[in-house]
């Protein structure tokens, strides 16, 4: 073929492809003229008008929001405000783990701020943008035709939906835009809205359709109330005082708190507020400084730290709540004020400062930096856990599936010589999160390592020099006991697959390891997966934030196994690296004084771990929550059937979801108890990040049976009565087969195709309501399973 002829072909292709897409497109234009961005915020609704506060909203996050929520949402579709709906659908995916380049930033509220800009940034109406007509609202949206085909196909009938409907987070989504409707209807009838579930009843519907029909309207949100002003005020006064001191202190504390539900605990737990960036000073309109990072460069002189309205509905898997109160304030003060240090210059923005804590903020006292993070532990880990990426097998396959957390006591670990050490070594500290696009992620891993190497060298030789001065300093001691109230001195953590969670309290059998933090590794988890993390970054740059934190997960089990005493120390460490590279174990282990340190603990037992753990759990006892454990269950006869539950273990356990809720009610009282069931599933090693699966250990996986709703990513739903209890259990002990499952479901089970499944959705949704206060959120069901 001549290249003329080459050239000739292709053009007309491309006429023809836009030719073709002309007509499609000017289909609705014919009928009901161009397209017109814009907002439908309206001061007043018209006479009959739909409210969107009061009636659609409660639908849509009983109903949607479960599904469309965060970046995970399907085609982008976060229906989480109206100005989510106003903004559309996108056919690109946030989560693309093979993208060479990081992609164009699509946050709602900060990437573009209105519905013209989200036209230019590739989002495509799912509303009717035409003439505001009833047929034009009818036709020419695409959440009144998708709402409408499920009216028209419901679910085919069955227990268990045909392979046809593709399910699970990495599904195949088609995203069709107003025009190609049509098709797509044709091709997928029950691919209607609600996906996969349940139909909206009669009285849901309408009011969702007559609201679009309308034209999709929305009041503009009232101002805040005087007494929240008030409190506001008072907490910008405390952050934008002009010295260096303060300024600085902010900014670590906004790096900190980016990603905070923030609430005012003295006035109402269900009202939530961001800390933002702002070019403006507290008593003029935010002007908010939108980055791809919180600790990037702002572009002004002066940042001031602002409050503002959280305009989203609040989902529990991106749910982190942060009181503030006169204690917080308190607690602030003396860390940052009462505390002396000098600041003789901001640090700048630079990638190499701002991207490292021990440069970036190396004039802020050590302890009062840990001390900070340490007031609400939990929040801190759980800032990692849930992050920015609602979803991260990247970012979570380096955990094992349960375990504990213990940290440092501040009082031993935050000295003036172990300050100095930090910035001695500031820039072996150094984390991937320095860089952007990371296009030779082994060659910098590399780099990486060898830097890990230097700092363990470092670390090895100052511990022994301070070991060998203060012999009996490694005991029980070192680890934080909350001053013996603090609940957050003790935590545990379940990871499933690519979600996890972190609760209070030491729950669940022993597990097979644990870490202890200290102030360095807790600041570097944060800053390499939560401020330095970029859920839409590259390939290499998640790849190499995988890889980094296998030294951080190795750095917090060695502090532990420091603990115990030298010849267990080598048992655990092949427990827990099965099959793993020889070349793993230089990470663990402190070549200089593994051998010569022992524990200040007098072992009893010949089971050191299991001994190490109940010290730990008697050293910790004013600080231990007890909120999760099944010894808090009133009822004797539902504990003691929930304590054999919890002893299942081992390969049958594949058989169970990773996360079960239980709902079981007395028949003669009404009350209902709510149980999460947890499987754990074990493995030989956490060092690969790729082909899980050839890793996993299911002989000793374990089961975690706790008191109330955890998790945000429900897999199976139960309900049963008290009197069926001992069955229930009976029958999951005895699990052998698919088919007892499958069986075990029918007589149990509430599953996505159940009738009842959303009146169930509802009775858990208003019992955790009930019951967690400013922890709640809609639970997400995009992992919901289909046996």
């Amino acid at each position: 073929m001549t290249p003329a002829l080459k050239r000739l072909l292709i053009s007309s292709l491309f006429l023809l492809i836009v030719g073709c897409t002309s007509l499609t497109v000017s289909k609705f234009t014919q009928q009901f003229g161009e397209a017109t961005p814009k907002s439908r915020a309206v001061e007043q609704l018209p006479e009959n008008g739909i409210d969107y506060w009061t009636e659609v909203k409660p639908i849509l996050e009983k109903r949607c929001v479960v599904c469309h929520a965060c970046y995970d949402a399907p085609c982008q579709l976060k229906l989480t405000a109206p100005e989510g709906a106003e903004r559309g659908a996108s056919k690109a995916r946030v989560y693309h783990p093979e993208r060479i380049t990081a992609a164009p930033l699509t946050r709602l509220f900060e990437d573009a701020t209105t519905v013209e800009g989200w036209r230019e940034n590739g989002f495509y109406p799912v509303l009717n943008e035409h003439q505001n007509t009833l047929a034009a609202n009818q036709q020419a949206s695409v959440l009144h035709q998708i709402l409408t085909l499920k009216k028209r196909q419901p679910l085919p009938e069955g227990d268990i939906l045909p392979q046809a409907f593709t399910l699970g987070i990495n599904r195949q989504q088609s995203c069709p835009n107003a025009e190609e409707f049509e098709k797509f209807s044709a091709n997928q009838p029950y691919w209607g809205m609600p996906y996969a579930l349940p139909a909206l009843n009669d009285q849901e519907q309408q009011v969702l359709l007559e609201w679009v029909e309308q034209g999709a309207t929305y009041t503009v949100t009232a101002d805040l109330e005087i007494i929240f002003l008030d409190e506001i005020k008072k907490w910008e006064n405390f952050l934008n005082k002009n010295s260096l001191e303060r300024q600085l202190s902010a900014r670590y504390i906004y790096e900190h708190l980016f990603l905070a539900h923030i609430y005012f605990d003295e006035l109402d737990q269900r009202r939530f507020f961001k800390l933002v960036r702002s070019r403006t000073p507290s008593g003029q309109p935010v002007e908010r400084i939108n980055t791809r990072r919180p600790f990037d460069d702002p572009g002004t002189a002066r940042v001031y730290y602002r409050i503002i309205p959280e305009q989203e509905t609040i989902v529990a898997k991106t749910h982190m709540p942060y009181a503030l109160h006169e204690d917080r304030l308190t607690r602030w003060s003396e860390y940052f004020d009462e505390t002396a240090f000098e600041v003789q210059a901001l640090p700048d923005y630079s990638r190499k400062h701002a991207s490292n804590p021990f440069l970036a903020f190396h004039s802020l006292p050590m302890k009062s930096r840990y001390k900070f993070m340490l007031d609400e532990a939990q929040f801190s880990i759980m800032n990692f856990i849930k992050g920015p990426v609602c979803r991260g097998q990247s970012a979570l396959n380096v955990i094992n599936d349960h375990f504990w957390v213990f940290f440092i006591d501040p009082e031993h670990s935050a000295d003036e010589a172990t300050a100095e050490f930090m910035h001695t070594y500031a820039e072996d500290f150094e984390l991937p999160s320095a860089r952007g696009d990371i296009n030779m992620p082994l060659t910098n891993w590399l780099r990486y390592s060898r830097k890990q190497r230097r700092l363990l060298a470092a670390r090895d030789a100052y511990l022994e020099e301070f070991l060998q001065k203060n012999p009996d300093k490694i005991g029980l001691d070192i680890v934080w006991d909350g001053n013996n109230s603090n609940k957050n001195a003790a935590l545990t953590i379940f990871r499933n697959f690519d979600s996890a969670t972190v609760e209070k309290g030491l729950i669940g059998a022993p597990p097979k390891s644990a870490w202890i933090i200290g102030y360095p590794l807790l600041e570097r988890i944060h800053y390499l997966l939560v401020a330095g993390y970029d859920v839409y970054g590259n390939v290499g740059h998640q790849l190499l934030s995988r890889l980094y934190m296998d030294f951080l997960r190795m750095e917090g089990e060695s502090n532990f196994l420091m603990l115990l005493p030298s010849e267990t120390r080598q048992q655990e460490r092949e427990n827990w690296y099965k099959d793993a590279s020889p070349k793993v174990f230089e990470y663990l282990t402190h070549p200089s004084i593994d051998k010569k340190v022992e524990p200040n603990i007098l072992y009893q037992t010949d089971n050191h771990k299991l001994e190490l753990y109940r010290l730990l759990q008697s050293h910790l006892t004013g600080a231990l929550s007890q909120q999760r454990l099944l010894s808090t269950l009133k009822d004797e006869n539902v504990r003691v059937q929930l304590e054999k539950l919890a002893t299942f273990k081992g390969a049958m356990t594949t058989l169970l979801s990773e996360h079960s809720h239980l709902l079981i009610t007395d028949r003669n009282t009404g009350a209902n108890t709510h149980i999460s069931l947890i499987k754990n599933n074990a493995h030989k090693n956490i060092t690969s990040m790729f082909g899980e699966g050839r890793n996993l250990d299911p002989q000793e996986n374990t089961v975690s049976v706790t008191n109330g709703f955890i998790g945000a990513y429900p897999l199976t739903f139960f309900q049963l009565s008290k009197t069926d209890l001992p069955e229930f259990v009976q029958r999951v002990l005895a699990l052998e087969s698919e088919q007892q499952y499958t069986k075990l479901m029918a007589d149990f089970g509430i599953r996505r195709t159940d009738p009842e499944f959303w009146q169930h959705s509802d009775n858990i949704h208003n019992a955790l309501l009930e019951s967690a206060g400013a922890e709640f959120g809609v639970l997400d069901y995009n992992r919901l399973e289909n046996r």
